[in-house]
């Protein structure tokens, strides 16, 4: 016997013994892949059916697994609520897709003119900014050439008057 840890809490069997491991992962498949549509789009194929297997539900105990060559000649019917969350559906209506698309389309132009806007906004700073470079470079020239008129002024004014004496 194997030791409480490696035992499944739904099933009275040992989870680690291969005939029932088998059998209780195949049991377990068909309620986890109908429980979940997204897989069955994804996997293109319908659900498989439940014969011979107990279906779990989420308000009643857990039941044990059957194991292979048990017979049951009805499968458990489970009574869902229209306000429980397994009779809701995740698939939209073609009205809320189109209404969804319409949202979305929408959106995208908002962002598409806010981007837009945003980018312009970024052109028009640039070309400031190249206007005042532009005009930062012609101080520039004047300044320098103003400098070098001095300094000549300068070195002329000092050799005039060091020639004096």
């Amino acid at each position: 016997m194997l030791e409480p840890s490696l035992r499944s809490p739904w099933v009275h069997e040992p989870i680690f013994d291969s005939s029932i491991s088998v059998t209780i992962l195949m049991s377990f498949l068909p309620t986890i892949v109908s429980s979940c549509p997204m897989y069955l789009s994804a996997l293109d194929v319908a659900p498989p059916a439940m014969t011979g297997l107990v279906a779990l539900s989420g308000h009643q105990p857990p039941s044990p697994i059957l194991a292979p060559g048990q017979d049951t000649s009805e499968p458990l019917e489970t009574a869902i609520e229209p306000d429980d969350t397994q009779a809701m559906s995740p698939r939209m209506t073609s009205e809320e897709v189109e209404a969804l698309k319409c949202e979305m389309h929408t959106e995208l132009h908002r962002h598409a003119k806010a981007l837009q806007d945003s980018l312009l906004l970024i052109f028009n700073r640039i070309e400031a900014a190249e206007k005042g470079n532009e005009k930062l470079d012609s101080n520039k020239k004047v300044l320098q050439k103003y400098i070098e008129d001095l300094t000549s002024m300068h070195q002329t004014t000092a050799l005039d008057s060091h020639e004096k004496y």
